[in-house]
């Protein structure tokens, strides 16, 4: 630093410890040294130690390999040359600044640093979700491309055939797009408006009948049962989002269930909690697999061939979270899936 900046910093009303205590952003000053060992800590403001941690080693003299232990990271701070370094840590990545500071014969060493967890995670969700959406799409698309070759080529008997795959392609590509809005709206929205009044016996009549024909042409059951002490309430819920987390899960259902099993739809009361069952007798899902469940596109090994757009129960999870319950899946290979939901009355 010129000496007439020091001068000027020095004639200031405030010190520059209380203009770094300000700032969000974490600081560090260490003394430089020709030795590691003489690169110690002369200064820190609160913000640092509220990002590294409160079991981060902060104080006076002590040396840096205690403070920032990656060699990388130690190596850059002594010696530079760059003037930024991303530390990427278990659970937080941090953008690290350095600037090296001459005064008075004396050599310091400015660290300043910033907590950009978030914004990576972020920009990685965000590729995530290009490269999954590019993928999903490029199906589709491929098929229909054939499709339209083959209508080009092929001898008309085999035209409804084609015609059937561009169909199916294009509901598919529908699908997705639908899905994709309606999750992003849901994600956008601050909270879902409980403005209905449900008696759950009705309700339940409504979505028995909607699957009926679905049951009889997998000779599935769908069962339902209701906690007897609903049998007098009014339910006060979002009935339209309701409505499609609970048929987004017995469509799951139906779809993994073993031929003439039983999907079953249970509703329970347990302090002012509506619990709410979907099970199914299906193949299961693995404990590796049953973590990204709710993952947008994310598809099971036992789904592959299957149709769907990998977001449906990415759906069901926002919505039971807008409504400010909790969805958890508890499964096993050759066995039962079973999603359960725990829903606020009030």
């Amino acid at each position: 630093m010129p000496e007439e900046s020091i001068q000027e910093a020095n004639s200031l009303p405030i010190s520059l410890g209380k203009i770094f205590e300000e700032l969000r952003e974490g600081v560090v000053i260490f003394s430089n040294g020709d030795e590691l060992s003489q690169v110690q800590i002369v200064f820190f403001n609160a913000a640092a130690l509220t990002i590294l941690g409160e079991d981060s080693v902060l104080g006076s003299r002590i040396p840096l390999p205690q403070v920032f232990r990656e060699p990388d990271c130690m190596k850059w701070i002594w010696l530079g040359p760059n003037a930024e370094f991303n530390l990427d840590r278990k659970y937080v990545v941090l953008s690290l600044r350095r600037k090296l500071i001459e005064s008075e014969s004396k050599s310091y060493i400015l660290i300043i640093f910033e907590d950009i967890t978030r914004r990576v995670r972020l920009e990685e969700t965000r590729q995530k979700f290009i490269s999954n959406m590019s993928h999903e799409l490029k199906t589709p698309i491929t098929s229909m491309s054939l499709a339209l070759g083959n209508l080009q080529e092929s001898p008309r008997d085999l035209f409804d055939q084609n015609i059937g795959i561009l169909s199916r392609s294009i509901d598919r590509m529908k699908q997705l797009i639908e899905d994709l809005a309606d999750l992003s709206s849901i994600e956008t929205a601050a909270e879902l408006e409980k403005e209905d009044f449900i008696n759950l016996y009705e309700f339940t009549s409504d979505i028995f009948h909607d699957f009926k024909r679905k049951s009889s042409e997998r000779g599935i059951t769908l069962v339902v049962q209701i906690d007897s002490e609903f049998e007098k309430m009014l339910v006060r819920t979002n009935k339209l989002r309701l409505y499609q987390i609970i048929h987004n899960l017995i469509s799951n259902a139906f779809k993994y269930a073993n031929p003439q099993s039983k999907v079953l739809l249970n509703f329970d009361l347990k302090a002012e909690q509506m619990i709410i069952q979907v099970k199914d007798e299906g193949p299961g899902i693995a404990i590796m697999e049953q973590e990204k469940i709710f993952e947008r596109f994310y598809r099971t090994s036992s789904a592959r061939g299957l149709p769907g757009t990998g977001l449906g129960l990415s759906i069901v999870k926002q919505l039971v979270k807008k409504l400010g319950g909790t969805i958890y899946l508890k499964s096993e290979l050759g066995g039962s899936s079973v999603f359960t939901i725990s829903l606020p009355l009030t």
